[in-house]
């Protein structure tokens, strides 16, 4: 026994060799104390990591009973064209999966930036809505005030004053203030980061399709310094090992670029460097760390959407982001339940406060209230037809309580129970226009003039039916984008979990065959070989690659890729196809239109206030309604431009007679969308599934890590499919929850 005196061979294709101090110093069974097998996996595994994980196959070719020179080992490593190759070795192959292994990065990166600008620009819709409603509030206050009554009294046109007011209202709602600039803002990112996306998609599609299709073979691992086989030391005698007569224990690794990720580059000597061993090689830089979308979104858009709600708050409307927990957590109740302390869902389920509190007082109650059945001199002597507008069709509505009694008889109406009969015709998302108060009313001309001008440049509100049917077209367009991202995001999450899976029978595979090759009955049958590389290879070709080929976690490799590939290309065409729609939906649609409800009404006529007169009577003094709508401020889920007009309203009458039972537009919805949290939902049944499949091969650990590294990056933005506290369990140094039980626990519909 005694040092080795030998240099690393040299390799035609510029590949190297690493010596460690070890391999220098001594044979195999002359360290004190000897090595062991165990010892070989332990160094071939630090050289073979990719990014500090396990993520290549590492090959120990040897044991403490035989070993192989540099020649075998090389034929073994490098490969070639035969049937019979364990892993092959290409430079220009290599590089070609290389240039290309960026290409998922830079679409997530884009889909990351999007997503976050949906995120802001939601939370700005929002703020809009609240600044609309903080300035009806206000409008409401001043429309009451004495100043506004005196100047109402001495009025002789009292429509131009209050169609006045009305007029910058809808100048200040729309054009002004901290919520319009930024919500034009958040607009303006949304154009700006669907674009990119569209272009990154347009350059980096191509090339993600030919990754998964050309790449996803084994090739021969080799770190930044060329190196690819690890001499680990002499197992037979101090022959160096290119020598004719060598028997040495090596180490090459087998990497598929699929699963090993952007530039999969294996550790090499530099992965030593842990094990307190010294080298010939430099040690190379860690790799870039993947992109979860979402996380990196809430991460990006966390301190614009908090302004955002603070704005909200500051305005007195907290219960509009108290509405929208509510509907996002009754949308995705499990995606609440595993993530509920996202910013968005936290404390939904305990909210009940309604954003339409005024005008959902009245639903289900008498709107007539008041009128007493022993006051019929209260009552109008004669009944008033409801009409309907001649060119656009759009009708007037007519309360019970207005057909039944003036505002002042029997128990009076009050300014804010007219309000909120205004509110409930408004909801869910209108914006209430209420003309006449408990001392002044309007005919039916006088109402059109604010809510339905024959000349729209006279009047407050514009009602296009072309115009609203083209922005609804645009928010559908929007929408469907919206749909395509959160299908993207779903598979990119399934396809990773299969990543973690096929890497964990990869894992599963060598020890196998680890534990096979140092068998007595493998032994006996290598003591008896002649071509001993032979007989290893064939162990190697049968036991591992042909297996791993076969396997189940090769197949939902597979699957989840052509399923990525085909919601990539979905996200691109929907890109290509509504990019100029949703364009066009910003820019065109951000303003306060007329909105109808389900049977086109468009006035309430709620009460009389000054005679009897019918609405139509240029006499008639009347307390009626209307509601204006932002189609870019309250898109979403398929909502259309309608409110509920008087789908609420016990029997209420219109011209084609009294109120049908049509479905309102609180709830003709499609139902709300979020990216984040349609992707979660929809995926989580394929990702656990899949975990379920790793802790069978006892591997899960593979999950572990993986949800360590997004913690690392991401802390609490990311939300595990097993629910944040396995997230947080891994930032607070914790033990994770095992697989079998988090799992079971969510199927038992427990909180995590």
């Amino acid at each position: 026994a005694g040092q080795l005196s030998c240099q690393p061979p040299t390799d035609p294709l510029g590949l190297s060799t690493v010596f460690t101090s070890m391999t220098e110093a001594n044979m195999c069974k002359h360290h004190q104390p000897p090595m062991m097998d165990a010892d070989f996996v332990q160094q071939c595994e630090a050289f073979c990591a990719i990014d500090g994980k396990q993520l290549g196959l590492p090959l120990v070719m040897g044991t403490t009973t035989f070993g192989f020179g540099f020649t075998d080992m090389r034929d073994l490593c490098v490969g070639g064209t035969r049937d019979s190759d364990v892993m092959r070795f290409n430079d220009s192959d290599i590089g070609y999966c290389r240039s290309r292994s960026g290409a998922l990065t830079s679409i997530e990166t884009e889909a990351a930036a999007f997503v976050g600008a949906v995120e802001v620009f939601k939370a700005e819709q929002v703020a809009l809505r609240a600044k609309m409603q903080a300035r009806v509030n206000e409008l409401q206050t001043e429309l009451r005030s004495p100043e506004f009554q005196g100047e109402m009294d001495r009025a002789v046109d009292k429509m131009s004053v209050l169609r006045a007011k009305f007029q910058v209202f809808r100048e200040q709602s729309a054009g002004g203030g901290q919520s319009a600039t930024d919500f034009k803002d958040a607009i303006d990112q949304v154009k700006d980061s669907g674009e990119s996306l569209k272009r990154v998609m347009d350059a980096s599609l191509l090339q993600f399709s030919q990754f998964l299709t050309n790449c996803n073979e084994m090739f021969l691992g080799v770190g930044s310094q060329s190196e690819f086989l690890l001499d680990i030391c002499s197992q037979a005698n101090v022959a160096c090992v290119d020598a004719d007569q060598a028997e040495h224990v090596g180490c090459c690794c087998a990497v598929n670029p699929v699963t090993a990720g952007r530039g999969f580059q294996i550790a090499g000597a530099g992965g030593l460097a842990g094990l307190n061993l010294t080298s010939r090689v430099a040690r190379r830089a860690a790799g870039a760390a993947s992109v979860n979308v979402c996380a990196q979104a809430r991460l990006d858009s966390a301190s614009k959407v908090a302004d955002a709600e603070q704005r909200v708050r500051s305005l007195g409307q907290e219960a509009m982001l108290q509405e929208q927990q509510q509907a996002l957590a009754a949308a995705y109740s499990e995606y609440a339940a595993a993530c509920g302390a996202d910013r968005r869902l936290q404390q939904a389920s305990g909210v009940e406060t309604s954003r339409r509190t005024s005008g959902e007082a009245g639903r289900g109650a008498n709107p007539s209230r008041g009128v007493r059945a022993n006051e019929a001199e209260a009552r109008r002597a004669a009944g008033c037809e409801p009409t309907a507008d001649a060119e656009t069709g759009l009708k007037v509505a007519i309360t019970q309580r207005s057909q039944e009694a003036m505002c002042k008889h029997g128990i009076p109406l009050t300014d804010d129970e007219m309000f909120g009969e205004c509110s409930k015709f408004c909801a869910p998302t209108g914006v209430p226009l209420l003309m006449g108060t408990t001392t002044y009313g309007f005919n039916l001309e006088e109402a059109s003039s604010v809510c339905l001008p024959a000349n729209n440049s006279d009047g407050v509100l514009e009602y296009n039916e072309t115009h609203i049917a083209t922005c609804e077209a645009h928010g559908r367009a929007f929408n469907d984008v919206e749909a395509k991202t959160a299908g993207l995001i779903e598979k990119l999450d399934t396809f990773i979990a299969a990543k973690l899976y096929y890497t964990a029978e990869m894992t599963k595979a060598v020890q196998d065959l680890q534990t096979f090759v140092r068998s007595e009955s493998f032994n006996v049958e290598m003591d008896k070989s002649v071509d001993k590389m032979a007989l290893f290879r064939e162990a190697i070709k049968s036991r591992m690659v042909d297996a791993l080929e076969r396997s189940a976690g090769k197949q939902r490799l597979v699957s989840s890729m052509d399923a990525l590939r085909n919601a990539s290309e979905a996200l691109k065409t929907s890109l290509e196809a509504n990019l100029d729609k949703m364009r066009a939906f910003v820019e065109d649609c951000n303003d306060l239109y007329l909105a109808t409800g389900p049977q086109k009404e468009f006035l309430l006529d709620i009460c009389a206030q000054g005679n009897e007169a019918c609405f139509e009577n240029e006499a008639s003094r009347r307390v009626s309604c209307c509601c204006a709508l932002n189609p870019v401020a309250n898109f979403g889920g398929g909502r259309r431009h309608r409110v509920d007009g008087i789908s609420f309203f016990d029997l209420a009458t219109m011209a084609a007679g009294r109120r049908a039972q049509e479905t309102p537009a609180a709830t003709e919805e499609e139902g709300v969308l979020d990216l984040c949290a349609e992707a979660w939902t929809r995926a989580r049944p394929s990702v656990l599934a899949t975990y379920t499949s790793i802790a069978g091969l006892g591997h899960e650990d593979k999950v572990e890590a993986h949800v360590g590294d997004m913690a690392q990056v991401y802390g609490s933005a990311y939300c595990d499919y097993r629910g944040r506290e396995a997230v947080s369990s891994v930032v607070s140094g914790g033990v994770v929850p095992g697989l079998a039980a988090v799992i079971a626990a969510v199927a038992l519909g427990v909180l995590l």
